[in-house]
């Protein structure tokens, strides 16, 4: 079950554009991965004002998400991007035995 996490500083999304946005990671991950959308999650979780920074001391005034080391799929850690196609050979045999892809 993936679990996309977006950081917005608070105010900077309104609730058609978090919408929005699922709806397109939700329609990239089960293009490249054939999951069914209900596997997929996208969380926004808004950050107070003064409480994230970019280079240093100033204020983000955009949004960032979760490095994809740190996220799995199928209890399998995700590849970094562009690495997908070596991800699914490698791990073809559980994802295989999970239902995900076909021999």
């Amino acid at each position: 079950m993936p679990i996309y996490q977006c950081y917005p500083p608070q105010g900077l999304l309104t609730k058609a554009a978090k919408t929005q946005i699922a709806e397109e990671i939700a329609s990239i991950h089960c293009n490249a991965t054939g999951a069914p959308r209900s596997f997929v999650n996208v969380l926004f979780l808004e950050l107070p004002h003064g409480d994230c920074f970019v280079a240093g001391g100033n204020p983000a005034t955009r949004s960032f998400e979760v490095d994809p080391a740190n996220a799995m799929e199928a209890g399998l850690i995700l590849p970094e991007p562009g690495s997908e196609q070596q991800w699914f050979d490698h791990n073809r045999h559980r994802l295989t035995q999970l239902g995900w892809i076909t021999a």
